[in-house]
């Protein structure tokens, strides 16, 4: 054999090497990014279905009284932007979550007729600054009860806004 093909021989083996090798770090690359897309899929999609539960359960809404009335426990735990007149705080003889009502007529209804034009607001302690006044109320709309005077007698279910913020 010739001093050339000597040459040329190790020159396609080491070659040879060279390709095997770099297809092998090819391969281990592509099957390494394979796993880390997986992994950010997985988080992706995890994410998004945090995301759409969140939407579901908590979307804030701007909402007229009467359009919560109608179907109150379909608004229940959700986050509402509501307009109207504050009136309160009430006194009532039965324990109930709320000592504040917004009326989107100005009127004041009985605890145990809250109509379609009214609804009942906790204010916590932020209620005395807003007193008969025109006000947006944002809160969570949350299902309650009222008390009875009468033995025996069950709770009434009612619902209400939970006031987060009050703007004038």
């Amino acid at each position: 054999m010739s001093e050339k093909e000597v040459a040329s021989r190790r020159v396609a083996i080491a070659a040879g090497i060279i390709c095997i090798v770099l297809v092998s770090c090819l391969v281990g690359v592509v099957v390494y990014s394979m796993s880390i897309l997986s992994d950010k899929n997985r988080i992706i999609d995890s994410l998004n279905s945090e995301i759409s539960q969140l939407n579901a359960n908590n979307v804030t809404t701007l909402a007229s009284i009467n359009e919560i009335t109608l179907d109150p426990s379909a608004w229940v735990n959700r986050t509402v932007v509501v307009e109207g007149k504050l009136n309160g705080p009430l006194a009532y003889f039965t324990s109930i979550p709320w000592y504040y009502e917004l009326s989107a007529n100005g009127t004041i209804t009985p605890q145990d007729a809250l109509g379609p034009n009214c609804i009942g607001v906790d204010l916590g302690n932020k209620g005395s600054a807003y007193e008969s006044a025109n006000v947006v109320v944002i809160g969570v709309v949350r299902k309650g009860e009222i008390g009875t005077i009468v033995t025996g007698a069950q709770p009434t279910v009612t619902y209400y806004i939970e006031a987060e913020y009050v703007l004038q």
